[in-house]
């Protein structure tokens, strides 16, 4: 393996896998895959701590049936299923799975928000 020039920097070419998280490109710099799974980690671990402050909210506070359900589904949501990550070697390599988990955990911290507001509109009055 030789040395490449692309734009503005000259790297060490060593192959496939080797840990790069940037490339340079003529004028800018690129982000691999790598860099990219791992925001979308960091983003999935942030959507799901902040479902689980919502679910600590709405458990503070007296609920109605409706409330009592939503705190039910954000429960169950937060058991990651099995066919989804079952252990850190085992997880679905299906994109489609995964995409519906984050999108189910994003409409709930939606209804969760819209729930604790209409609470303290109600508690306001």
């Amino acid at each position: 393996t030789g040395r490449v020039k692309r734009g503005f920097s000259s790297t060490k070419s060593s192959g496939i896998g080797n840990g790069t998280l940037f490339w340079p490109d003529d004028d800018r710099v690129l982000t691999s895959i790598r860099l990219e799974v791992i925001r979308d980690g960091i983003e999935d671990y942030e959507y799901l701590y902040i479902l689980k402050e919502r679910l600590g909210m709405l458990r503070k506070l007296k609920l109605d049936k409706e409330g009592t359900c939503l705190a039910g589904e954000i429960e169950d949501t937060l058991k990651i299923r099995e066919q989804i990550v079952s252990s850190p070697a085992y997880y679905t390599r299906n994109p489609q799975e995964v995409f519906a988990e984050r999108k189910a955990v994003a409409m709930l911290i939606e209804a969760a928000n819209k729930a604790l507001t209409g609470i303290e509109i109600a508690k306001g009055q």
